[in-house]
């Protein structure tokens, strides 16, 4: 009898079978690598669409034609059916995300289009569907933890559409060739976005198992491997503190910080730096920090994405509370206002020049009315401006 035996796991008369889906968007294929010692032939089959094919083992191809790519916004959850050609058993559903991941133009790609991390460096011992939640509807689209990938935590991230970057080499890593189960069942997450390690000989370990992500080498060489290439893309990353008042010098570092020639992520506050119990001032002063640099690190054009770095504050008492979620979700939004101000604390008919910078995430186009009001302690009106902006 065929026995299931985890996700992308077939085991037929004793027989290991190994399932590993890697999307081709460019070719409009599903690549299914294939490893068991059987000489069965293997159905293959995606859902109720009507793409299948029979194949030996090794790899297999898959035309698809137009299937649903998964993004951030709609991810879209295909399945595979592998069957034992001979076998009465069970069918082995294999659930996959029709997307691939790259690097270029020094940029991080999903679906051959680049995108801009919004990321949150988080623990990974908390709830993982609540916070992939709160981490959805304060505005991220990225992850990072700094171990390997716990399977719930893929599964909720896999649901909400989360990219998830994480450790390949820590204290618990099941790379191997051929790979372990837990490692098969990894690999078909498609929330699961790239790989960090520490060095470069654990980087080359983990592409001879898995060449389709991004693997980030983080012993200072300045490198990510990029999926599929034997050649590296440059890598920075670099970091700025959150501090809880407004500092025009620290606005002006994250608005013109970057590495020419690399993709160059920021990492907002140190990792781990703020967790536990935090009292509700002091989070609310920090939180204003963090929503104040995340819109001057989204002006900054030569930067790929940020990495907030919440640690286990999310589970704290405000950490994952609704107003923190809306403030952070205004600072990554599609369309956000950022107003510069060369100075602060005026006297008496004094003046400073004040700017509108305007992060249009989503490119519209078409014309606004912006419009400046100055209010007073009591909410008065003392000063009100209106301008037409392209």
């Amino acid at each position: 009898n065929t026995r299931v035996c985890g996700r992308g796991i077939v085991r037929s008369d004793g027989v290991l079978i190994n399932a590993i889906v890697r999307p081709d968007l460019r070719r409009h294929q599903v690549v299914v690598a294939l490893n068991t010692a059987s000489d069965r032939p293997i159905e293959l089959r995606i859902g109720d669409t009507g793409y299948e094919m029979l194949q030996p083992p090794g790899e297999a191809r898959i035309d698809v034609g137009e299937l649903p790519a998964w993004t951030p916004e709609a991810p879209a959850l295909s399945e595979l059916r592998v069957t034992t050609v001979g076998d009465s058993g069970a069918v082995e559903r294999i659930p996959f995300g029709f997307r691939e991941v790259s690097v270029q133009e020094d940029r991080f790609f999903l679906n051959l289009r680049p995108l801009y991390i919004k990321g949150a460096d988080i623990d990974a011992s908390g709830t993982p569907r609540e916070t992939v939640s709160w981490l959805k509807s304060a505005g991220f689209n990225a992850l990072r933890i700094n171990t390997f990938p716990p399977g719930p935590l893929l599964t909720a991230a896999d649901e909400s559409g989360m990219l998830v970057f994480a450790r390949a080499d820590g204290e618990i890593s099941p790379f191997a060739s051929p790979p372990a189960a837990e490692l098969v069942e990894t690999l078909n997450h498609p929330s699961l976005a790239a790989w960090t390690v520490s060095t470069l000989s654990a980087a080359e370990r983990v592409r001879a198992v898995d060449p389709s992500r991004p693997i980030i080498v983080g012993d200072g060489s300045g490198q990510c491997l990029r999926p599929y290439r034997k050649d590296a893309a440059r890598f920075e990353e670099l970091s700025v503190p959150v501090i809880a008042s407004a500092d025009p010098v620290l606005f002006r570092l994250a608005e013109n910080i970057g590495a020419e020639g690399a993709m160059t992520f920021v990492r907002l506050g140190e990792w781990g730096r703020v967790s536990g119990a935090v009292r509700q001032d002091v989070f609310d002063a920090w939180l204003a920090g963090a929503v104040a640099l995340i819109q001057r690190v989204r002006l900054n054009a030569s930067l790929s994405g940020y990495f907030l770095s919440l640690g286990s504050l999310i589970d704290s008492a405000g950490g994952r509370s609704e107003r923190a979620a809306e403030l952070l979700a205004r600072a990554n939004g599609d369309l956000v206002p950022v107003i510069r101000i060369r100075r602060i604390n005026l006297g008496v008919r004094e003046e400073t020049p004040v700017e509108v910078a305007l992060i249009n995430a989503a490119r519209f186009e078409g014309r606004a009315e912006l419009v400046l009001h100055v209010a007073g302690p009591t909410n008065q009106t003392l000063w009100k401006k209106k301008r037409a902006v392209k």
